[in-house]
Protein backbone atom coordinates (compact mmCIF):
# COMPACT_ATOMS: atom_id res chain seq x y z
CA UNK A 1 0.00 0.00 0.00
CA UNK A 2 1.36 3.31 -1.03
CA UNK A 3 0.01 6.76 0.18
CA UNK A 4 0.51 10.26 -1.23
CA UNK A 5 -0.99 13.34 0.46
CA UNK A 6 -2.55 16.46 -0.70
CA UNK A 7 -4.17 19.58 1.17
CA UNK A 8 -7.52 17.82 2.16
CA UNK A 9 -7.19 14.44 0.50
CA UNK A 10 -4.95 11.53 0.38
CA UNK A 11 -4.16 9.25 -2.62
CA UNK A 12 -3.88 5.36 -1.54
CA UNK A 13 -2.61 2.69 -3.96
CA UNK A 14 -2.59 -0.79 -3.90
CA UNK A 15 -0.90 -3.39 -5.23
CA UNK A 16 -3.33 -4.88 -6.56
CA UNK A 17 -6.93 -4.69 -8.34
CA UNK A 18 -8.92 -4.04 -5.56
CA UNK A 19 -12.48 -6.50 -5.15
CA UNK A 20 -14.26 -5.06 -1.61
CA UNK A 21 -13.56 -2.50 1.04
CA UNK A 22 -11.70 -0.18 -0.59
CA UNK A 23 -14.35 2.67 -0.98
CA UNK A 24 -15.99 2.31 2.73
CA UNK A 25 -14.45 5.17 4.52
CA UNK A 26 -14.70 3.26 7.66
CA UNK A 27 -12.02 1.14 6.40
CA UNK A 28 -9.31 4.08 7.02
CA UNK A 29 -8.25 5.81 9.98
CA UNK A 30 -6.14 9.30 10.60
CA UNK A 31 -5.08 10.45 14.44
CA UNK A 32 -6.91 13.72 14.42
CA UNK A 33 -8.89 13.13 11.08
CA UNK A 34 -12.12 11.96 9.75
CA UNK A 35 -12.56 10.25 6.38
CA UNK A 36 -15.29 11.83 5.00
CA UNK A 37 -15.33 9.79 1.11
CA UNK A 38 -13.43 7.27 -0.15
CA UNK A 39 -13.62 7.31 -4.16
CA UNK A 40 -12.57 4.60 -5.93
CA UNK A 41 -10.54 5.41 -9.33
CA UNK A 42 -9.23 5.73 -12.21
CA UNK A 43 -7.66 2.14 -11.60
CA UNK A 44 -8.40 -0.47 -10.25
CA UNK A 45 -6.10 -0.17 -7.44
CA UNK A 46 -6.66 3.19 -5.86
CA UNK A 47 -8.35 5.50 -3.97
CA UNK A 48 -8.84 9.03 -3.10
CA UNK A 49 -9.64 10.05 0.47
CA UNK A 50 -11.18 13.09 1.35
CA UNK A 51 -10.57 14.55 5.20
CA UNK A 52 -12.72 16.71 7.15
CA UNK A 53 -9.68 19.18 7.55
CA UNK A 54 -6.61 20.18 6.12
CA UNK A 55 -3.39 18.73 6.63
CA UNK A 56 -0.37 20.40 7.72
CA UNK A 57 2.39 21.14 5.13
CA UNK A 58 5.87 19.34 5.56
CA UNK A 59 3.72 16.64 8.30
CA UNK A 60 4.15 13.18 8.56
CA UNK A 61 1.12 11.34 9.25
CA UNK A 62 0.31 7.45 10.13
CA UNK A 63 -2.87 6.09 7.82
CA UNK A 64 -4.66 2.83 8.77
CA UNK A 65 -5.79 0.18 6.74
CA UNK A 66 -7.70 -2.40 6.98
CA UNK A 67 -10.57 -4.24 5.45
CA UNK A 68 -9.38 -4.54 1.73
CA UNK A 69 -9.93 -7.18 -0.45
CA UNK A 70 -8.75 -8.03 -4.09
CA UNK A 71 -10.05 -9.30 -7.08
CA UNK A 72 -7.22 -11.87 -6.60
CA UNK A 73 -8.59 -13.55 -3.42
CA UNK A 74 -5.54 -11.51 -1.81
CA UNK A 75 -7.10 -9.71 1.53
CA UNK A 76 -5.64 -7.58 4.55
CA UNK A 77 -4.95 -10.05 7.46
CA UNK A 78 -4.36 -7.55 9.87
CA UNK A 79 -4.19 -3.73 9.91
CA UNK A 80 -1.34 -1.96 7.77
CA UNK A 81 0.30 1.31 8.48
CA UNK A 82 1.52 3.56 5.79
CA UNK A 83 3.40 6.44 6.76
CA UNK A 84 3.52 10.02 4.14
CA UNK A 85 4.74 13.40 4.17
CA UNK A 86 2.68 15.98 2.80
CA UNK A 87 4.20 18.71 1.35
CA UNK A 88 3.68 21.04 -1.08
CA UNK A 89 6.36 19.73 -3.28
CA UNK A 90 6.37 17.83 -6.48
CA UNK A 91 3.50 17.09 -8.36
CA UNK A 92 2.75 13.01 -9.30
CA UNK A 93 1.96 13.34 -13.44
CA UNK A 94 2.55 9.46 -13.89
CA UNK A 95 1.38 8.01 -10.46
CA UNK A 96 2.17 4.04 -10.20
CA UNK A 97 -0.72 2.12 -11.62
CA UNK A 98 -1.70 3.84 -14.40
CA UNK A 99 -2.02 3.10 -18.41
CA UNK A 100 1.08 2.85 -20.04
CA UNK A 101 1.20 1.50 -23.88
CA UNK A 102 4.14 -1.28 -24.00
CA UNK A 103 5.98 -2.77 -26.96
CA UNK A 104 7.54 -6.07 -26.27
CA UNK A 105 11.16 -6.61 -27.39
CA UNK A 106 11.13 -9.21 -29.87
CA UNK A 107 12.75 -6.17 -32.15
CA UNK A 108 13.49 -2.68 -32.61
CA UNK A 109 10.46 -0.75 -32.15
CA UNK A 110 12.30 2.19 -34.25
CA UNK A 111 14.71 4.69 -33.46
CA UNK A 112 12.16 7.85 -32.07
CA UNK A 113 10.37 5.42 -29.71
CA UNK A 114 10.79 7.52 -26.78
CA UNK A 115 9.83 10.82 -28.81
CA UNK A 116 6.68 13.07 -28.22
CA UNK A 117 6.70 12.16 -32.14
CA UNK A 118 6.50 8.75 -32.57
CA UNK A 119 3.33 6.78 -33.19
CA UNK A 120 2.75 4.37 -30.64
CA UNK A 121 -1.34 3.68 -31.80
CA UNK A 122 -0.54 0.18 -32.81
CA UNK A 123 1.51 -0.87 -28.65
CA UNK A 124 -1.21 -2.49 -26.49
CA UNK A 125 -2.43 -0.46 -23.81
CA UNK A 126 -1.72 -1.98 -20.01
CA UNK A 127 -1.90 -1.24 -16.52
CA UNK A 128 1.36 -0.66 -14.79
CA UNK A 129 3.08 -2.03 -12.82
CA UNK A 130 4.27 -4.95 -15.79
CA UNK A 131 6.24 -7.98 -15.04
CA UNK A 132 6.09 -12.36 -14.55
CA UNK A 133 4.16 -14.15 -11.95
CA UNK A 134 7.90 -14.88 -10.30
CA UNK A 135 7.26 -12.72 -7.24
CA UNK A 136 3.56 -14.42 -6.14
CA UNK A 137 5.38 -15.44 -3.44
CA UNK A 138 5.35 -12.61 -1.24
CA UNK A 139 1.51 -12.91 -1.49
CA UNK A 140 0.53 -10.03 -3.78
CA UNK A 141 0.11 -9.40 -7.06
CA UNK A 142 2.38 -6.75 -8.15
CA UNK A 143 1.63 -6.69 -11.96
CA UNK A 144 -1.53 -5.53 -12.97
CA UNK A 145 0.02 -6.13 -16.60
CA UNK A 146 1.72 -10.06 -16.49
CA UNK A 147 4.02 -10.97 -19.41
CA UNK A 148 3.93 -14.45 -19.55
CA UNK A 149 6.23 -14.90 -22.62
CA UNK A 150 9.04 -13.28 -21.16
CA UNK A 151 10.97 -16.37 -22.74
CA UNK A 152 10.64 -14.80 -26.23
CA UNK A 153 11.90 -11.18 -25.84
CA UNK A 154 14.77 -9.69 -23.81
CA UNK A 155 13.25 -6.04 -23.59
CA UNK A 156 10.03 -3.86 -22.81
CA UNK A 157 9.47 -0.43 -24.10
CA UNK A 158 7.00 1.84 -22.08
CA UNK A 159 5.64 4.71 -23.05
CA UNK A 160 3.27 7.17 -21.06
CA UNK A 161 2.13 10.81 -22.49
CA UNK A 162 1.77 13.57 -19.26
CA UNK A 163 0.82 17.22 -19.44
CA UNK A 164 1.89 20.36 -17.93
CA UNK A 165 0.26 23.73 -17.84
CA UNK A 166 3.57 25.72 -18.14
CA UNK A 167 7.20 24.25 -18.63
CA UNK A 168 8.85 26.96 -18.10
CA UNK A 169 7.58 26.63 -14.00
CA UNK A 170 9.77 23.21 -13.80
CA UNK A 171 12.41 23.41 -11.26
CA UNK A 172 13.33 19.60 -11.17
CA UNK A 173 12.00 16.38 -11.98
CA UNK A 174 10.90 13.02 -9.44
CA UNK A 175 11.02 10.13 -10.89
CA UNK A 176 10.91 6.41 -8.95
CA UNK A 177 11.82 3.19 -10.69
CA UNK A 178 11.06 -0.44 -9.28
CA UNK A 179 12.33 -2.72 -11.53
CA UNK A 180 14.15 -6.08 -12.44
CA UNK A 181 16.56 -6.39 -13.66
CA UNK A 182 18.01 -3.38 -15.70
CA UNK A 183 16.23 0.05 -17.06
CA UNK A 184 16.95 3.56 -19.12
CA UNK A 185 14.45 6.54 -18.87
CA UNK A 186 13.67 9.13 -21.27
CA UNK A 187 11.58 12.43 -21.32
CA UNK A 188 10.68 13.68 -24.76
CA UNK A 189 13.60 11.73 -26.17
CA UNK A 190 16.50 12.53 -23.67
CA UNK A 191 17.82 10.04 -20.98
CA UNK A 192 17.43 11.14 -17.50
CA UNK A 193 18.40 8.00 -15.56
CA UNK A 194 19.38 4.24 -16.15
CA UNK A 195 20.18 1.53 -13.78
CA UNK A 196 22.18 -2.02 -14.37
CA UNK A 197 22.45 -0.91 -17.57
CA UNK A 198 25.73 -1.65 -19.77
CA UNK A 199 28.20 1.13 -21.53
CA UNK A 200 25.45 0.68 -24.58
CA UNK A 201 22.84 -1.08 -25.54
CA UNK A 202 20.14 -2.43 -28.09
CA UNK A 203 16.77 -4.66 -27.94
CA UNK A 204 18.95 -7.71 -27.74
CA UNK A 205 21.08 -6.64 -24.79
CA UNK A 206 21.06 -7.90 -21.30
CA UNK A 207 21.07 -6.03 -17.99
CA UNK A 208 24.04 -5.45 -16.32
CA UNK A 209 23.98 -8.33 -13.55
CA UNK A 210 20.52 -8.83 -11.70
CA UNK A 211 18.21 -6.36 -9.44
CA UNK A 212 15.47 -7.42 -7.68
CA UNK A 213 12.05 -5.69 -7.55
CA UNK A 214 10.75 -4.70 -4.22
CA UNK A 215 13.51 -1.54 -3.76
CA UNK A 216 12.46 1.23 -5.49
CA UNK A 217 14.75 3.85 -6.29
CA UNK A 218 14.32 7.51 -6.30
CA UNK A 219 15.61 10.04 -8.68
CA UNK A 220 15.83 13.70 -9.03
CA UNK A 221 16.66 15.47 -12.17
CA UNK A 222 17.12 19.10 -12.73
CA UNK A 223 19.95 18.99 -15.34
CA UNK A 224 19.21 22.01 -17.65
CA UNK A 225 19.98 20.18 -20.68
CA UNK A 226 16.44 17.55 -19.43
CA UNK A 227 14.37 21.08 -18.36
CA UNK A 228 15.04 22.81 -21.66
CA UNK A 229 13.28 19.59 -23.65
CA UNK A 230 9.81 19.98 -21.11
CA UNK A 231 7.15 21.36 -23.56
CA UNK A 232 3.78 23.28 -22.41
CA UNK A 233 1.18 21.20 -23.39
CA UNK A 234 2.06 17.18 -23.92
CA UNK A 235 5.13 15.52 -22.85
CA UNK A 236 5.99 11.52 -23.04
CA UNK A 237 7.91 9.71 -20.01
CA UNK A 238 9.52 6.76 -21.86
CA UNK A 239 11.30 3.40 -20.23
CA UNK A 240 12.81 0.46 -21.54
CA UNK A 241 13.37 -2.64 -18.97
CA UNK A 242 15.90 -4.94 -19.43
CA UNK A 243 16.03 -8.88 -18.08
CA UNK A 244 19.27 -10.20 -17.65
CA UNK A 245 18.06 -13.75 -19.62
CA UNK A 246 15.38 -14.48 -21.63
CA UNK A 247 12.98 -16.23 -19.33
CA UNK A 248 14.14 -15.12 -16.45
CA UNK A 249 11.83 -13.00 -13.63
CA UNK A 250 11.56 -8.76 -14.87
CA UNK A 251 9.16 -5.94 -13.13
CA UNK A 252 9.09 -2.34 -13.71
CA UNK A 253 6.73 -0.13 -11.82
CA UNK A 254 7.61 3.45 -13.00
CA UNK A 255 6.71 7.15 -11.51
CA UNK A 256 7.10 10.82 -12.52
CA UNK A 257 6.72 14.15 -10.21
CA UNK A 258 7.51 17.77 -10.93
CA UNK A 259 8.45 20.31 -8.58
CA UNK A 260 7.82 24.04 -9.83
CA UNK A 261 9.98 26.79 -8.90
Amino acid sequence: VLAKGARRSVRVWFNTNVKSGAASPRNYQMKGFRVKKAILGPSGRDVTLVLNKNMAVNTKYRLKVKGVRGVNGWSMGSPQNVEFMFSEGPVMVVPPYCTWRYFKGRSFPGEKWNTLEYDDSSWPEGTAGFGTDDYDWIGVDLFATELKDSSEHMTLYLRRTFELSDASTVASLVASFDYDDGYAAYINGVLISKGGMRASWDYTTPSDGGHGAGRPEFVTVNSPSVLKVLRTGKNVFAVELHNKKKGSDLAIVATLAVRVK
